[in-house]
């Protein structure tokens, strides 16, 4: 009986120990947005997207968040540009989070042309691992 109880006991602390913060909640990326404005030298181009259910730490009564993004560029002509741009995020608060917004900017150079382009956020929680995905299309114009 001591065996069982034990056994019991131990599955117990394995599971409550590998469950982080928000992991029963679904990973997402929503509300993606792009825009290209006009620049001295070809376009900038503001994007950003939020997210939820990524996991957080907590620390000292901080919740903490860790994000790494990159954003994929897909031209008008259907060549796709891997990681056009890249940065990790971390973001701290007294409350738990509901979500965060990833932001990005790129310059066009005089190089792209105008057209219908599209961006892929890929998102990943590098607290549990999880990656999600969300695009946005958008126009270039003169």
């Amino acid at each position: 009986m001591k065996k069982i109880v034990l056994f019991f006991i131990l599955v117990l602390a394995v599971l409550v120990s590998s469950c982080g913060r928000n992991s029963g909640r679904k990973f997402e990326a929503f509300s993606p947005e792009a825009i290209a404005m006009n620049a001295p030298d070809g376009w900038e181009v503001n994007a950003s997207v939020r997210v939820k259910g990524f996991d957080e730490e907590i620390q000292d009564k901080t919740h903490k968040a860790k994000l790494a993004y990159s954003v994929d560029l897909v031209t008008p002509q259907g060549k796709t540009l891997n990681s056009f741009a890249a940065d990790t995020m971390k973001a701290d608060q007294q409350e738990e989070f509901i979500d965060l917004g990833v932001e990005a900017q790129m310059e066009l150079d005089s190089t792209f042309t105008t057209g219908r382009y599209k961006v892929i956020f890929n998102v990943k929680d590098l607290l549990s691992g999880r990656e999600v995905k969300a695009d946005k299309e958008f126009d270039v114009s003169k």
